[in-house]
């Protein structure tokens, strides 16, 4: 016991010295049980969903070639936004394009980007794509164009609402569930929940608490795709998201609103 109490003091310590977020020390210090993280997001099935996941990527890696994979893993900024645009001319120039015929072609032209010698790799929220988000892209092009987008309009509106806690804070929940709003409303539920889920399961650097958080804050964003941005907040002040505080997840609040 007193040995634990000195390693929790000397990590505190170290915060001042180095400037190191409490948060996040202390969570380090201490480990919770998958059952024990469950208990904090009642309602939000965390066995079930990942299940769901898993059978939603075989069925999409069975659609695909790795050669149509490839190369939506090494997308860069100014390649998105050339993608954008070339769905917007090849749309423009056969509006009555099934969508299904207009994401191969959107695949073919990916195939010439990949020989670019220096892609640096899109980032949908301070991560370069991996390779289930990369899979998707390749399966629906158009809804990966769309979920960049919706990750821009979470982010701007974030900067809006919020000075503060944008790593496991309430800004945070706030950036995820509008990012899935915004996604649900522009590629419906079905493929919003995917882009979500790939984004947080297919991420191996994560820890699992902050998996959990993103998780649980992306289905309360598309739970609430009806609100407004404003609304959104209320949201996350009246504690319908969570948020990390001491190595825990709890009730979001309105700590951090501009």
């Amino acid at each position: 016991m007193k040995l634990k109490y000195f390693i929790t003091s000397a990590a505190l310590a170290l915060t001042l010295v180095l400037g190191i977020g409490v948060n996040s020390v202390l969570a380090s210090t201490t480990e919770l049980s998958k059952s024990e993280i469950q208990k904090m997001v009642k309602g939000f099935d965390l066995e079930k969903e990942e299940a769901k996941y898993q059978q939603k990527m075989e069925k999409v890696q069975k659609k695909l070639k790795q050669q149509d994979i490839k190369p939506f893993e090494k997308l860069s900024e100014q390649d998105i936004l050339g993608l954008e645009k070339f769905i917007e001319d090849t749309k423009s120039q056969n509006p009555n394009m099934a969508e299904k015929e207009l994401n191969k072609i959107i695949r073919d032209k990916m195939k010439e980007v990949e020989k670019q010698p220096d892609l640096q790799g899109i980032s949908f929220y301070g991560y370069t794509l991996n390779g289930d988000e990369a899979a998707l892209c390749a399966l629906n092009p158009i809804d990966c164009s769309n979920v960049y987008e919706a990750k821009n309009t979470a982010e701007s509106a974030t900067y809006n609402y919020y000075s503060s806690g944008f790593h496991n804070g309430n800004a945070d929940a706030f950036r995820h569930a509008v990012w899935n709003k915004e996604m649900e409303n522009s590629i419906g539920y079905s493929q919003a929940k995917a882009f979500a889920d790939a984004h947080e399961y297919g991420n191996d650097s994560q820890p699992y608490l902050e998996q959990v958080m993103d998780l649980y804050n992306n289905d309360k964003g598309r739970d609430y795709s009806y609100k407004s941005n404003s609304n959104m907040a209320t949201s996350v002040d009246n504690g319908s998201m969570r948020r990390i505080v001491q190595g825990r997840l709890v009730a979001s609040n309105d700590y951090g609103r501009k």
